[in-house]
């Protein structure tokens, strides 16, 4: 009797070890539901033209774990067929979507990017180069000019010049300023072989004012406002639903046409464009995390997919594109090193939404050149100091990424924040329009630029004389009379100031701009880019004597 009791409770217990041990299996035959998933594997990037292999695998697992229905959420960005090839057909973000055969309630999406078809470049010269830009300009005009070698894929480094910097100086980026009025020839030189280059005659008008202000201001609005456009973020939300996360405003500032065979050119007279491709500027917040990007188009009411091209990690600029049928207007860059405190801005955009678009706003510039430290990053730490146009023409929320124009309908500054408390009217701020432009071959490139360092340690002379400073463990060498500029304690090894800046000098001014203090200095470096050759001027107090130094970088 005591071992049939024994017997059947071990009969009990392995029975239940078992149901432990194959609950999945039991549970299925009760008819208990397990829920199936969906994964999708493949690059995150897919070339023009070129095709990529994506593939799922279905959970539970299946006999066929590519029994899947595929699809896009856009055929004229990227295709994709049953066996899971997607084709890249046009720039732009999609949706590659699979879902489950045995269960439609059982789907995942992943999104990927289609990008140009990187060229393979030789290290040839080049047969020929066209220069690409606009032939005629105005005096204190920047213009950023392009250029193209035949064969495309022959070698790119250019070196560009202008055959009288009275009229014209150019970077080594292409991005002309125009000082005086005049002829002047903007050449591309390859490298490879001096013979080879590239040019382009500009006629540059002088600027002056021939109409009263108020005809000058509404000139201003009518040729502008249909080229100031709306911008949308759009980002997926916890239910997975597209939504309208945030509005900006932006310009278009290139165009170029593409033939109906696809072929892509910059003469704009051609009769055979069929569509026309942009570059659109707006601010970095207004862009930020979205999931996809539309361009508001006040003309018709409408909005159309756009692509985020790439945007600066420091200053608030970001450049998108998008293509249309009908023709916008580029708008023109002024020179924003010339602006005065008192002159006219305007200010376009979309306040408060889209139903405001095209609102205008009038003020002057209140100063032309102010530094603001700002944390990039979100760590509670002002980690970057920027330069800024302040201006009162009246800005808000939707204003930020549109254009602040001068009289001329050149713009001079993108409208970025503005300081807004129960105690402060009108302080609104624009990065300025030179800037803007510098860094514009990096962004419409998908490059984010690496900002220079000088690599020197120091401290303004103005705290420096507020202190007890000759009793100091240092030994400032400090001349009579000097009331202003930034002291240098120490320069770094390897750094372009080293042998050129050494310690105890007194840096005056920098890139045309006098020190007061180290943010200046922090918000002109800010500007410049590792790799671009720039040459800055330094002026300098060292033994009592003031000299220049040219640092590179």
């Amino acid at each position: 009797m005591v071992k049939s009791f024994k017997r059947s409770l071990l009969v009990i217990f392995t029975l239940l070890i078992a149901f432990v041990l194959i609950g999945c299996d039991i549970n299925t035959t009760l008819g208990a539901s397990t829920k199936t998933t969906v994964q999708i594997k493949g690059p995150m990037t897919v070339e023009v033209g070129t095709e990529a292999t994506f593939t799922a695998v279905v959970e539970p697992s299946q006999k066929v774990p590519q029994d899947v229905i595929w699809s896009s959420s856009n055929d004229s960005i990227a295709s994709i067929n049953e066996d899971g090839i997607v084709t890249g057909i046009s720039l732009g973000r999609v949706a590659i979507i699979a879902t489950s055969k045995a269960d439609s309630k059982a789907t995942s999406k992943v999104y990927i990017k289609v990008i140009e078809k990187e060229i393979d470049y030789t290290e040839d010269a080049p047969i020929s180069i066209e220069v690409i830009g606009e032939k005629t300009a105005y005096s204190n005009e920047i213009a950023l000019y392009k250029f193209k070698t035949n064969p495309t894929n022959a070698n790119q480094e250019i070196i560009w010049k202008t055959s009288n910097d009275q009229i014209a100086t150019v970077s080594t980026k292409g991005v002309v300023t125009f000082k005086a009025s005049g002829q002047v020839e903007i050449s591309a030189v390859s490298k490879v072989d001096e013979n080879i280059k590239g040019a382009i005659t500009v006629t540059v008008i002088d600027l002056k004012k021939s109409q009263s202000d108020e005809e000058a201001v509404i000139n201003v609005i009518e040729s502008t406002k249909n080229s100031v456009l709306g911008v949308a973020n759009y980002q997926y939300n916890e239910r997975d639903v597209l939504v309208k996360a945030s509005i900006g405003s932006g310009f278009v500032y290139d165009a170029w046409g593409y033939l109906s065979d696809g072929t892509k050119i910059y003469d704009l007279n051609n009769e055979g464009i069929v569509k026309y491709g942009y570059f659109f500027i707006t601010n970095r917040h207004v862009v930020e995390d979205c999931d996809e990007l539309k361009i508001y188009l006040h003309t018709i009411d409408e909005e159309i997919p756009a692509e985020l091209v790439q945007y600066d990690d420091k200053v608030d600029l970001a450049v998108v594109t998008f293509d249309y049928e009908e023709f916008i207007k580029p708008l023109p860059f002024a020179d924003s090193d010339v602006l005065k405190a008192g002159q006219y801005c305007i200010a376009i955009g979309n306040p408060e939404g889209f139903e405001y678009s095209s609102s205008a706003t009038l003020g002057i510039v209140s100063h032309p050149l102010r530094y603001i430290s700002d944390d990039t990053d979100d760590d509670g730490v002002n980690d970057w100091d920027a330069a800024y146009i302040q201006h009162d023409a009246a800005i808000n929320p939707g204003n930020s990424g549109g254009p602040l124009f001068n009289i001329h309908g050149q713009v001079i500054g993108i409208n970025t924040l503005k300081f807004a408390t129960n105690d402060i009217d009108n302080m609104g701020f624009s990065i300025p329009s030179k800037d803007v432009v510098e860094l514009l071959p990096y962004l419409e490139n998908g490059k984010v630029p690496v900002r220079a360092r000088i690599g020197v340690t120091v401290i303004a002379l103005s705290d420096l004389l507020a202190t007890d400073y000759e009793n100091a463990d240092y030994k400032y060498n400090i001349p009579e009379g000097i009331k202003y500029g930034i002291y240098v304690t120490e320069v770094m090894e390897s750094s372009v100031a080293y042998g050129k800046i050494l310690p105890d000098d007194i840096m005056i001014e920098f890139n045309g701009v006098k020190l007061k203090n180290s943010l200046q200095l922090r918000a002109e470096l800010g500007a410049i880019v590792v790799g671009s050759n720039t040459e800055i001027k330094v002026k300098v107090i060292r033994n009592g004597s003031e000299l220049e130094v040219t640092l590179v970088w």
